[in-house]
């Protein structure tokens, strides 16, 4: 397999042969909390937020000429399916300096970057600085 690491943020894994026109993405596969993360929960709770068994179900992708794209992070650190601009604001120590456009995600706690998980457990105990979310996004 021909397994490339981009920057820190995803893997990219190429065809073995011939390619076919597909790629596929899986954004919310990542392992990986960066340093910065910092919850107030216990990391068993945060590994919750992920989906699973996608190397299962994409497995042969590259095998049959696809791309697969994989996240190295976990989607409660940043969601990379979010809007820049889903961002909860209750969460930002500061004026954020960007346009914010909320959807229902934000109100269920899980924007671009979560709040909460399952929909009560509060993630962190702290606002993020604006500065912390610009070196997320």
């Amino acid at each position: 397999m021909a397994r490339k690491e981009l920057q820190n943020v995803l893997f990219q894994d190429d065809p073995e042969g011939p390619r076919a026109p597909l790629v596929l993405d899986s954004p919310h596969t990542g392992r990986l909390f960066p340093e910065d993360f910092r919850p107030a929960i216990a990391m068993e709770i945060c590994n919750r937020v992920n989906d699973w068994f996608i190397e299962d179900l994409f497995g042969a992708a590259n095998r049959n000429g696809a791309v697969l794209i994989q996240a190295l992070f976990r989607r409660a650190y940043i969601d990379p399916n979010r809007d820049t601009a889903d961002l909860d604001l209750d969460m930002v120590d500061g004026d954020w300096p960007d346009p914010v456009s909320q959807t229902e995600k934000t109100k269920r706690g899980a924007s671009l970057i979560w709040k909460l998980i399952d929909g009560e457990t509060r993630i962190y105990d702290r606002k993020l600085s604006v500065e912390e979310v610009n070196l997320r996004i």
